[in-house]
């Protein structure tokens, strides 16, 4: 492989990354780097196998303290006056008109345990406070160089990082770069930040470790309120008690609840019948760590149908189910490391009905005895008997998406799209390869990877999985009209990995998949330019679920022989 990428014109291995940009290592110089764009938040598995919020730093503009961002009370900013911890001119002066004066800027937190720090300097013996827009910690004592000054604390709902002359301070200055507040007890590494937006996702396996995929995916709106706080009053319990922050959850913070048996006889269970509105095919997930209990349930309700479907933790298997008129039913069960799995119940109302909701249950048994007529797992509970139970999700997708934390709403995460324009030099124009090395999450009908010219219809090559029955396909279109294909037989499998090229050259137009070849024709050469990674709905609507980790992207300029896409494409 390494010989062939000595060939290549453009290659993506996700490694590096920031704000609206992954990183190419060839080439080098910037040209081949592709445009990012999520207009929010999402959420990943770190190195550390730990569910993380992208990006961590949770402060806007980290680093341009004189943006409105940040709250001034007595305190003036001049941009970029002195150099900076990182050695760029790009250190921000801040002058204290006197005492009780103070920058900051509020968080909405929820309670979570939050680290913050900032690089501060100024004259050495004199003294200024930071604080969480709440608590002030004790003063601090300049030292004349940058200081790398945190602390952790415990929050309530809005919270941040503020620096301040508090505690009769008189009037000062001080130069600031560098502020972040992460989730935790433990400082991540800084994260430098504007506004928070178009950040990849180079996420990993569940449990961490090994080299990291970018993560692309469809929009998506987790419909529960409280989604990590299951003792708040949107969630109902029976016969469970509910243990407010008792284990250390996915995230690595100690909020997940333990839900603890009654005593008594019929069914242990919490659940939340708020007016959610959804489409009529819904998915519900949550996360569940075995205390004594190995089995739970997912309900899911769409109108008056449902599908009750029981899970082993121990043994990430099913056990037996109850179903009452969901249709297209499919379930999933994932570990997420340190104990923890993901289980999620999908299915589709017949009468189109739209008002879901999600039970939760213990169960004694992976065959459990189910009460008559709600269709939940039923016996005598023992209150040494308990389980923990973290981020319930409610979708309108036909499989679980990447965790959405929420507080007081529903959230949304925007669609990923990753791209590069105007890389006419990058991809090859009469004769070329195209490959890429992924994981489908969810093999439903999309296209998948695009190499396009003016647009869509005129000058183009797309790699898609085709609607009828899933399959590996790769197209070529110009002027509107279809003058080359090589589909393949092979329908993908969630979570399964695919090494994937198209070689083009005159008439020869050829795709190969894990080693295999599957010959096409072609009729024309199309010209590209602009190089998308899982493009939405563009040809057609039907094709807009994109769930996909792409490990590598390479272009090449010449057309590869069949031995070298064999082996470049063989796992």
């Amino acid at each position: 492989m390494s010989t062939l990428l000595e060939q290549a014109s453009l290659v993506m291995i996700p490694s590096g990354y920031k704000e609206d940009i992954v990183y190419s290592q060839i080439p080098t110089n910037g040209s081949g780097d592709l445009s990012f764009t999520r207009a929010s938040n999402g959420t990943r598995i770190n190195s550390a196998g730990l569910v993380e919020v992208t990006p961590w730093n949770l402060l806007q503009q980290s680093e341009t303290f004189d943006n409105a961002s940040w709250s001034k009370l007595g305190a003036t900013v001049t941009a970029n006056d002195i150099t900076a911890p990182n050695g760029t001119l790009t250190a921000d002066k801040v002058v204290f008109s006197g005492a009780n004066n103070s920058i900051y800027q509020a968080v909405s937190l929820n309670g979570e345990v939050a680290t913050r720090f900032v690089y501060i300097k100024g004259t050495a013996g004199e003294t200024i406070s930071i604080d969480d827009i709440y608590v002030s910690q004790p003063n601090i004592t300049l030292t004349g160089d940058w200081q790398l000054i945190g602390f952790t604390s415990a929050t309530p709902s809005l919270r941040g990082l503020g620096i301040s002359t508090y505690g009769g301070a008189t009037a000062r200055t001080i130069w600031l770069w560098g502020a972040q507040l992460n989730i935790g007890s433990t400082a991540k590494p800084y994260f430098p930040t504007t506004d928070r937006l178009n950040v990849p996702r180079l996420t990993y396996q569940n449990g961490g470790g090994g080299c990291p995929s970018l993560l692309l995916e469809k929009q998506s709106t987790n419909a529960f309120s409280y989604s990590e706080q299951l003792d708040n009053a949107y969630w109902t319990p029976l016969q469970l008690t509910v243990t407010a922050n008792n284990t250390t959850s996915p995230d690595g913070t100690q909020n997940a609840e333990k839900f603890t048996e009654d005593a008594v006889s019929g069914v242990h269970l919490f659940y939340n019948t708020n007016a959610v509105v959804l489409a009529a095919t819904t998915t519900a997930s949550i996360f569940y760590k075995k205390g004594t209990r190995r089995y739970f349930s997912i309900k899911l309700q769409i109108g008056t149908s449902s599908y009750t479907q029981v899970f082993d933790a121990d043994g990430l298997t099913t056990g037996s189910n109850s179903s009452n008129g969901l249709t297209s039913v499919s379930t999933s069960i994932v570990s997420m490391g340190n104990g923890w799995v993901r289980a999620s119940v999908t299915g589709t109302d017949p009468s189109a009905s739209t008002a879901c909701y999600m039970i939760c249950s213990l169960s004694n048994s992976a065959t459990p005895t189910f009460d008559s007529g709600n269709f939940n797992p039923s016996y005598l509970g023992s209150s040494s008997e308990y389980g923990f139970f973290w981020g319930a999700q409610l979708e309108a997708s036909s499989y679980p998406t990447s965790y959405i934390p929420t507080t007081s709403a529903s959230a949304t995460r925007v669609a990923d799209a990753c791209f590069k324009t105007g890389i006419s030099s990058l991809i090859g124009q009469t004769e070329g390869t195209i490959f890429a090395d992924l994981v489908f999450l969810n093999p439903e009908p999309m296209f998948f990877l695009s190499i396009v010219g003016t647009d869509w219809l005129t000058d183009s090559i797309y790699f898609e999985l085709a609607n009828s029955t899933n399959y590996i396909g790769v197209s070529s279109v110009k002027n509107a009209s279809g003058i080359g294909s090589a589909n393949s037989t092979i329908a993908p499998t969630a979570n399964s990995r695919y090494k994937i090229a198209v070689q083009y050259s005159g008439t020869a137009f050829n795709l190969y998949i894990n080693g295999t070849k599957i010959s096409g024709t072609r009729s024309a050469n199309a010209l590209c330019s602009k190089l998308y990674l899982n493009e939405l709905g563009t040809l057609s609507s039907t094709k807009n679920n994109l769930q996909t980790k792409f490990n590598e992207v390479v272009t090449f300029t010449t057309a590869l022989s069949d031995a070298e896409c064999i082996s470049l494409t063989t796992i």
